[in-house]
């Protein structure tokens, strides 16, 4: 067994689902993938059945949109 794959099996045996670190994934994008025309929109993990239950596993979306002028100036003027 070479030594990155003991350092890795130990690690992910050992580490329980509650104890993962957060997650940022962000997108930016060229033009208003939603067609809402925001600079920013954020998602976290929810049930689509039902309203209201979230995974609460730290994961986060963020997409930041360029072709928008709708939000914080700071980050409007960045992605212009």
């Amino acid at each position: 067994m070479l030594e990155h794959e003991s350092w890795y099996s130990k690690f992910y045996q050992k580490t329980k689902y509650k104890e993962l670190p957060s997650t940022i994934i962000i997108f930016i994008t060229q033009q208003d993938i939603f067609g809402k025309d925001r600079v920013k929109y954020t998602f976290t993990e929810q049930c689509e059945e039902i309203e209201g239950v979230h995974l609460e596993d730290g994961t986060t979306k963020i997409f930041l949109n360029m072709s928008s002028k709708n939000g914080f100036k700071g980050l409007v003027s960045l992605l212009q």
